[in-house]
């Protein structure tokens, strides 16, 4: 216990130290090489030889130009790429077939729309992400620019063809050829009827090939898909704070209870392991009194504080994760007050910058945290320099609270790749 006491000392008395921009920019440094792993796998070379490997899992928001890998956990890494590696497989959740496809590489973003209707594409050989595997195969290219989706037939792959453009009124029209081909390509029952209506989406084109399996009584098999994570939350809470001011070079400790508020979005990089997260808090203290050279006072100080920070999980299991954050704050006072004995009271209202760092643990929805702050200087303008030089008024603070956390969007049932709120 006395080791962790002393841990926590000195990181507190580094804070104060050293420039906390510069100790928070460490901090998630030394964390952030440790979330990617290797895991299980195989690879499929060009000489067409399966390998038991293990390979570097990025998560892979885009579909990967290379991937790295080992043949034993102690053997160096070597590069697949789409020229070198046929397949690639990491457990049921990841599989990439490298294929020379047709790209097409126009922007889905409404504001870098062209006018064209038609498509420009260009050969290229890619890794392809596995959707399904039958008789008839689907598969995912994601890029910067869009999400395109391919078939396969026997040993050809084929570009489902769709593109967004600017009709002539300026209106957002889309080329969906990718009906015709569907259209052709599956013949059975009601089938071509269904396809009318489907969007240009996973969710719609996996599920007519899975239609169309079962009703033709044909084998496949489905690739499941990573959870994806809530982008955006809500989390409201309550929390402890120990206050610690100094008045006068005098120290004391006062606790309070405060709500707590919190926004978040997830970051679309690393598997969703960061995030931004603005908070916002209210806080309060009276200091005790302390004496100066000619009288006593004590400090009143009533404000908002606004926190916006940098996050980290670390996924411990499938429903905890560990928290690392830095932050920088924002305090913002309602009453900055030295109370005197015998004059009036004096405010000084402004405006103070700290920074933070926090760690502690989500378990689902449910997260507690704990907070370390820089020393806040309350020293306004008004404060005569005689009491300056006598120490002043001055306060750290360390934080504990717990969050319930609540999406904010939610995803379309018909469309998966949509969000609303």
């Amino acid at each position: 216990m006395l080791k962790y006491k002393n841990l926590l000392l000195l990181l507190k008395k580094t804070i104060m130290k050293y420039n906390t921009l510069t100790i928070i920019l460490v901090f998630f440094n030394f964390f952030s090489f440790s979330q990617i792993q290797f895991k299980t796998g195989y690879i499929v070379d060009s000489l067409n030889q399966k390998k038991q490997v293990y390979i570097k899992d990025k998560g892979w928001l885009y579909n990967p130009n290379s991937i790295e890998y080992q043949l034993t956990k102690e053997s160096p890494v070597q590069i697949a790429d789409p020229y070198n590696t046929l397949e690639m497989g990491i457990g049921d959740h990841t599989l990439m077939v490298s294929a020379s496809v047709e790209i097409e590489a126009s922007p889905d973003a409404i504001q870098s729309l062209d006018r064209q209707r038609n498509l420009t594409t260009q050969h290229q050989r890619v890794f392809l992400k596995t959707i399904l595997r039958g008789t008839i195969s689907l598969y995912e290219y994601t890029s910067t620019l869009n999400t395109r989706y391919y078939y396969q037939k026997d040993s050809n792959f084929f570009l489902l063809y769709y593109k967004k453009f600017l009709s002539l009124n300026g209106t957002v029209a889309f080329n969906e050829a990718y009906k015709s081909q569907l259209f052709s390509l599956l013949q059975c029952g009601f089938i071509p009827i269904a396809i009318k209506a489907i969007e240009y989406t996973l969710t719609d084109l996996k599920q007519v090939l899975v239609d169309y399996h079962n009703c033709a009584n044909l084998n496949y098999n489905q690739f499941k898909e990573q959870k994806k994570p809530v982008l955006f939350s809500l989390a409201a809470g309550a929390g402890a704070d120990c206050i610690t001011p100094f008045v006068n070079k005098t120290r004391s400790n006062i606790f309070n209870l405060r709500p707590n508020i919190e926004l978040e979005a997830l970051l679309p990089i690393n598997k969703y392991k960061w995030a931004i997260c603005l908070e916002g808090s209210y806080q309060h203290f009276i200091s005790h009194e302390a004496v100066f050279s000619t009288q006593s006072a004590k400090n009143q100080y009533y404000g908002f504080e606004m926190s916006l920070g940098l996050r980290h999980y670390i996924y411990l299991n499938s429903a905890t994760r560990w928290i690392v954050q830095g932050s920088a704050a924002c305090d913002i006072p309602i009453e900055n007050k030295v109370i005197w004995t015998t004059n009036d009271p004096s405010s000084d209202n402004f405006i103070t910058l700290v920074g933070n760092l926090a760690t502690g643990l989500k378990l689902k929805n449910l997260s507690f945290l704990v907070k370390w702050y820089s020393t806040r200087n309350l020293n306004g303008s008004n404060l005569p320099q005689i009491l300056r030089d006598q120490g002043g008024f001055k306060f750290g603070k360390i934080s504990t609270y717990f969050n319930y956390s609540f999406p904010l969007f939610k995803k379309n049932k018909k469309n998966s790749d949509r969000l609303e709120f």
